[in-house]
């Protein structure tokens, strides 16, 4: 799965992986799931902003095989 490069400020890394959200997760474009499978992938921000480094998840739905 190509993971949609949405963030102006950093980029996916890592494998993007098939995980259930037994909490409420938000998906990268502001929705809200819980209690369902949802994809997953590790963003950092980019090394040459300033301010902190920083990670964090980022999820969207899975997509059916149609």
């Amino acid at each position: 799965m190509k993971w949609p490069d949405v963030y102006a400020f950093g980029k996916s890394f890592g494998p993007v992986h098939r995980w259930f959200a037994w909490r409420p997760v938000r998906l990268w474009y502001g929705e809200w799931v819980w209690l369902r499978p949802v994809m997953r992938a590790r963003v950092g921000k980019y090394g040459h902003l300033p301010g902190p480094d920083y990670e964090f998840w980022t999820y969207d739905l899975e997509k059916e095989e149609v």
